[in-house]
């Protein structure tokens, strides 16, 4: 996300926080009573509920009611614990944080209550919409089969079964005009809707009124039923689990396991908690956070992940983090939070339809003034004045991809990344973990004749590297295990991103890292100049071991090329991408061969990762659009400044987590092909919604305007478009 975006994004948030506090009022107070009028939770049982859930937290609270259909919380207190000022203080807090979060959905473990409180309201919604259509079939059949004339007086018995079911759309026209201070269209249908009623035509009011509810019931359902798809895809769903207390397995709820417990994960059981095995070793299913199909043994000293599932074996497992803190926890809740992250596209859709939403008051009034008729004004409003299908042409679109991405394991924050996926012409690729492997070998060892055993390098580069998890790190400590080198501790350890690693160990200096590193600390490396060049100009990347200002010897070491590599760079070019560059910190001549061999346009070298976004910048700054894909640990500059950044493997990454816009949990280059195919294809399907939009309300529009089109017609009209778009929407699913 470009840091302007999230500026501007602060700065709205700031504003809204602030006319938080002044919507806070009391309204009527007594020794250990206050009565409180919040207006934010007006007909907003969300925020109510989080509110009324933190105020109860505080010590001297007896109890609390909240009444969200007059904005009201009603708080009984201890007056020796609390003062107003304290509570008015923690209220004003609360409210701020809960409104501001109100459009996330919460993460696996958090969001129960909130389930029960959202079903409850769908359910009722439900409930109230199965009695209308039974009131609609008993006036019908009335009607139609015993040709029984219906009494449609003002007082009548439709007119107020037509007046009840209008009710929530009168609510919300006044909430918005009282308390938000705005004209929306629901005060113009919502007068309509009574002098409908209250001039003898209430049947007609309640079939637009059924017409109009089931559609926004539909609506709510589509919606839903996408977060839900996200949230089973990626939810841990743990119930219980055991504990180890006094050394015996004690079984509890998954929620009241707390970080320090060691949790015994049996065969066949889900680990609930994000942590380090103390005790045992299993194969463990990790496809739900690398997407890899294969188990995979973890012993003493692994990292495991919440959500995965033991295949055989037994795990002691020290908990470090749990409940929202998780992994996967915080993956949902960002992907979910995403669906609020709005794409450009979708504001076009706002603004169009606040566009039609006037042209609908004018072509109604102008219809009545050139008509006469009642319904000929009843079927233009009807079919003008419900623009919501414009809104969801885009909303429906970008939910689909990113639930079709999170199918796939890919973390997309937000639409704005999927417009700007399929725009960019520009591609970035850092070298090692991205194109090449993650798993580097050693392929080379250079060392001087002056009685330093290949073990004896081995041995201080692996002590240096212990904490390091860079993927050359890695290589270094599979050859230290090949050769059977014992570890030891160290009491300092520094690291120097794009140079190496300075330790201390046993009173000696201990330097690992490139030329840049020795050049740092001033050490001579003529001897083993030429021998460093001939192992660059081989494509391989040269480590430096140094103790106590002498250098021991040369570590070469090589990454196999990602057999999809070339394929994928081809493919991107066919697809108009005007530019493919290689940013590497890796010496110049492995990187000129590295381009060559694969064809990439252009490239950097002996980049930090600080040079590293400045070359993305340097690229901005002539107008494109960049796509930064790299490992997500030293590549999270250049991932957070591009306009998408996409971190490659990141499963488990706590860095690529937060700063990517678009994590990949698996490893696969193919799926930045499958991202820039499913961009295209969104906005394509955006576009195809507002066609069908905008054309089925000007059709409408004018076959209501001449009298070919009745109101309850006007309304079906309205439904069937909405579905079209949701149907046209769905396609991305199969993407």
């Amino acid at each position: 996300m470009p840091y302007n975006y999230r500026k501007n994004r602060s700065k709205a948030s700031s504003s809204m926080a602030r006319s938080l506090i002044n919507d806070i009022s009391i309204r009527h107070q007594v020794r250990g009573r206050l009565r409180l009028k919040i207006n934010k939770v007006f007909y907003k049982p969300v925020i109510a509920y989080r509110i009324e859930e933190g105020i109860n937290q505080l010590d001297g609270i007896k109890t609390t009611r909240m009444n969200t259909n007059c904005a009201s919380l009603i708080i009984f207190y201890d007056v020796r614990k609390l003062s107003v000022d304290t509570i008015l203080k923690e209220v004003r807090g609360l409210t701020k944080t809960a409104h501001l979060s109100e459009a996330s959905t919460r993460s696996s473990i958090e969001c129960c209550s909130y389930e029960k409180l959202n079903n409850q309201s769908t359910i009722r919604k439900f409930g109230t919409f199965i009695l209308l259509s039974g009131y609609m079939v008993y006036v019908h059949v009335k009607q139609f089969f015993f040709r029984v004339p219906i009494l449609q007086t003002p007082f009548s018995t439709v007119s107020i079964v037509s007046t009840v079911a209008a009710l929530p759309m009168i609510r919300n026209a006044w909430r918005e005009a009282v308390y938000e201070h705005k004209f929306t269209i629901n005060q113009f249908l919502s007068f309509a809707l009574l002098t409908t009623i209250f001039t003898g035509n209430a049947l007609t009011a309640l079939e637009i009124i059924f017409i109009l509810r089931g559609g926004m019931l539909l609506e709510e359902f589509v919606a839903e039923r996408s977060r839900k798809a996200i949230r089973k895809i990626l939810e841990i769903s743990v119930k219980n689990t055991y504990i180890l207390v006094d050394g015996k397995e004690k079984e509890t709820h998954a929620l009241k396991v707390k970080i320090g417990d060691t949790v015994v994960a049996h065969t066949g059981e889900k680990i609930p908690v994000d942590g380090r095995v103390l005790q045992g070793d299993a194969f463990l299913d990790e496809s739900l956070i690398t997407g890899r199909s294969e188990p995979v043994l973890k012993q003493k000293d692994d990292q495991v992940y919440a959500g995965t599932i033991v295949s055989r074996g037994v795990l002691y497992i020290h908990a470090e983090k749990v409940g929202s803190e998780t992994y996967m926890a915080r993956v949902l809740k960002m992907v979910e939070d995403s669906l609020g992250n709005r794409a450009p596209v979708q504001n076009v859709a706002d603004e169009l339809a606040r566009k039609l939403s006037i042209l609908g008051v004018s072509v109604t009034f102008l219809t009545f003034l050139l008509t006469r008729s009642l319904s000929r004004t009843l079927t233009v409003m009807i079919v003008m004045s419900c623009p919501c299908a414009t809104v969801l042409a885009a909303s429906t679109a970008i939910t689909s991809a990113i639930y079709s991405a999170a199918r796939r394991r890919i973390l997309v924050k937000g639409g704005i990344h999927i417009e700007h996926m399929a725009h960019a012409k520009v591609y970035c690729f850092d070298k090692t973990g991205t194109i090449t492997t993650d798993e580097p070998t050693v392929s080379k060892v250079i060392i001087k004749d002056n009685g330093i055993s290949e073990k004896d390098l081995f041995k201080w580069a692996a002590l240096a590297e212990m904490h390091n998890q860079h993927p050359l790190a890695a290589a270094i400590h599979k050859r230290a295990e090949e050769l059977d080198v014992i570890s030891q501790t160290h009491r300092v350890c520094e690291f120097f991103p794009g140079r190496g690693v300075r330790s201390e160990v046993d009173g000696k200096e201990i330097l690992v890292g490139n030329l840049s590193m020795m050049k740092r600390y001033g050490i001579d490396n003529e001897y083993y100049q030429n021998k460093a060049a001939e192992l660059i100009e081989n494509a391989q990347t040269v480590i430096y071991v140094a103790k106590d200002g002498d250098i021991l010897g040369l570590i070469g070491v090589t990454n196999s090329i990602r057999p999809e590599t070339q394929r994928v760079i081809k493919q991107l070019k066919d697809d108009d991408v005007n530019k493919i560059i290689l940013i590497t910190g890796d010496n110049e001549p492995v990187a000129r061969k590295l381009s060559q061999t694969l064809n990439f346009d252009s490239y950097y070298a002996n980049l930090l990762p600080d040079d590293k976004g400045n070359r993305v910048k340097e690229i901005q700054s002539t107008g494109e659009k960049v796509v930064m894909v790299g490992d997500g640990v030293n590549d999270t500059l250049a991932l957070s400044i591009s306009e998408v950044g996409i971190a490659m493997g990141a499963g488990g990454s706590d860095v690529a987590i937060e700063v990517a816009d678009i994590t990949l949990a698996t490893d696969e280059l193919d799926q930045i092909l499958y991202l820039r195919t499913l961009s295209k294809k969104t906005l394509k399907v955006v576009h195809q919604n507002y066609w069908l939009a905008v054309g089925t309300n000007l059709t409408g529009v004018c076959l209501g305007a001449v009298g070919l089109l009745n109101p309850v017609m006007g309304g079906i009209l309205h439904m069937v478009h909405t579905l079209g778009i949701m149907a046209n929407s769905t396609r991305i699913l199969r993407s």
